[in-house]
């Protein structure tokens, strides 16, 4: 699960730098990435407030990019 987690984060970051891209796909492809990454941080048995804090977190990164790119 840990190297699916890393190579969708990798995508989502490299679909940022493709301008070629359409925004929606971009966005698209963060989201993917970041609720995978939320649900590997519960599946691994972290502390559920641990989780939740780095839920947000992520959640938060991911909003911001894509209000960055939706711009």
């Amino acid at each position: 699960m840990s190297f699916a987690v890393s190579g969708l984060v990798i995508v989502g970051a490299g679909a940022c730098l493709v301008t070629a891209l359409p925004r929606a796909a971009r966005v698209t492809l963060i989201w993917l990435a970041t609720l995978a990454a939320m649900h590997y941080l519960f599946i691994i048995g972290m502390a559920v407030i641990m989780s939740l804090m780095s839920c947000v977190m992520i959640g938060g990164i991911a909003a911001w990019l894509s209000i960055r790119i939706l711009r």
